[in-house]
């Protein structure tokens, strides 16, 4: 947790107690782009301060990790380069072991991993 006068920590793998993306995924197509003040923010990621936070963010080797807070799972990884002055998506991938995360639907994890970039560029907590 952080006070009003730190600057907030940028989440890395090491943040959290984490699982590796597990071999059975699946592509997202997932088109967008950011400046390089959203790509910024972005890579701060976030890390959960109590049981009310669901997820942990963070980048690393330009891979964007979203790993659910309470198992350590990874659901989604978007991998984002440069194109120029902004970034854009080149690939997005989510979770298909049915041990680890129930969705089957590809248009449905788009929208909500839409939802959670959208937030996490916000400073909301997802």
């Amino acid at each position: 947790m952080t006070d009003e006068n730190s600057k907030p920590k940028t989440a890395s793998r090491n943040s959290w107690q984490i699982l590796p993306m597990p071999k059975w995924k699946s592509r997202l197509s997932l088109k967008r782009s950011f400046t390089q003040t959203e790509f910024r923010h972005l890579a701060e990621g976030l890390i959960p301060e109590s049981m009310d936070d669901k997820w942990f963010v963070f980048l690393e080797d330009d891979w964007l990790y979203f790993h659910r807070s309470w198992t350590g799972a990874c659901i989604y990884q978007v991998k984002l380069t440069s194109n120029g002055e902004n970034y854009g998506v080149a690939e997005a991938w989510v979770n298909r072991s049915f041990k680890q995360y129930k969705n089957i639907f590809n248009i449905l994890d788009k929208l909500f991993l839409g939802f959670l970039i959208d937030n996490l560029l916000q400073g909301k907590k997802v």
